[in-house]
């Protein structure tokens, strides 16, 4: 714009007389009195930095504010860099092209994400540097699309965790809110475990503690909170049927449900049909984890461990609710779920 062009004009001219009294001991003017644009990349964006500063506009009188002189020393190119250059050159569009140009080419064939590198895990007997036998699941913060509040994992009244071990999270993680925590499951690779036992976790109608904890869980419920797990850097997903025959995966699943009664028929659970008692909560307190892996009998990579090892490519879960009888020796098998119902426990009701 006109205004741009002046104040380059008068801001080149003033540092033009100043150059003249340091004696050559700032930056070098690169301006060509033919070309008003032809000055050196730092002084373009300073202008244009400080030009809705110092110029002003309507019926008050421009004025241009002083600027400090760049001196060797300060942030900026160094002298013995810009000595090198004419003062009366047109070399200030093209040396900002270099700098670009020199910015984007680059070796490529070395780089890759950090944290993204294949992982090679194998069985316990075969573990060495090569590979790992221990799949760490990490849990992540709960959220929900009815709710702008997420929550830790332990705010919730599931299996407790180890916090002292949580990975170092990123800048970007941070700011979205991640909070990634190891998990409460123990999984090794090659080692296939059925009905598993995590943890207990035992509520007695009328006491505070268990009401207060039975009460946020219902909460988490009754908003469709949802887990986000992460194993070897990728999204545990949940994929479940759709009416028109094909299948939905979803990078998160829920706590758990709530049949809500409505005028045209009750709402039942989207995991399993036969949650589908109004009125009444059901935590999904199992889940079924199927682990997808690359073996590595035929790659260069798996030379080591040939068929005892491979890269795992996905991790998907099937989460149920189901009422163990008896906590020491669950039974998997059972098809009765637990049910909540929405009042309080009785005084002296015990569930676990």
């Amino acid at each position: 714009t006109k205004v741009h062009e002046e104040a380059i004009r008068t801001f080149a001219r003033s540092a033009e007389t100043r150059e003249n009294r340091r004696e050559g001991r700032g930056l070098p003017l690169l301006l060509d009195k033919g070309n008003p644009f032809a000055l050196p990349l730092k002084f373009l964006i300073w202008a244009r930095f400080n030009e809705a500063k110092t110029i002003r506009f309507g019926g008050h009188r421009r004025r241009r504010r002083r600027r400090r002189t760049w001196r060797s020393g300060r942030v900026g190119w160094p002298q013995d860099v810009m000595a090198k250059t004419s003062s009366r050159t047109n070399m200030g569009p093209l040396a900002g092209i270099l700098l670009v140009t020199a910015l984007l080419s680059g070796p490529a064939s070395a780089f890759y994400l950090p944290g993204l590198a294949p992982v090679n895990y194998c069985r316990q007997s075969e573990m060495q540097k090569s590979c790992k036998s221990e799949v760490v699941l990490y849990v992540n913060r709960l959220n929900t699309e009815e709710s702008v509040i997420p929550y830790e994992f332990h705010h919730f009244d599931f299996c407790p965790i180890d916090e002292a071990n949580s990975p170092v999270e990123n800048l970007g993680q941070v700011v979205f809110g991640e909070r990634i925590r190891p998990g409460p499951y123990k999984i090794e690779f090659l080692k296939p475990k059925t009905c598993e036992k995590a943890c207990t976790k035992y509520y007695t109608g009328g006491d505070p503690d268990s009401d207060r904890r039975l009460m946020i869980l219902k909460k988490g419920m009754s908003l469709n909170y949802q887990h986000h797990w992460i194993v070897d850097n990728m999204p545990v997903t949940w994929c479940y049927p759709l009416d028109n025959d094909r299948q939905y995966c979803s990078t998160g699943f829920p706590m758990g449900c709530l049949v809500r009664r409505h005028p045209d028929g009750d709402e039942g659970c989207m995991v399993n049909p036969s949650y589908n008692k109004a009125g009444y909560y059901y935590p999904f307190n199992h889940v079924d984890l199927t682990i997808t892996y690359h073996s590595g009998a035929t790659e260069e990579w798996g030379v080591a461990f040939k068929q005892n090892g491979g890269r795992i490519i996905s991790v998907k879960v099937v989460p149920s609710s189901i009422n163990h009888k008896n906590p020491d020796q669950p039974d998997c098998a059972s098809k009765d779920p637990i049910e909540i119902p929405s009042s309080a426990l009785p005084n002296g009701q015990k569930m676990n």
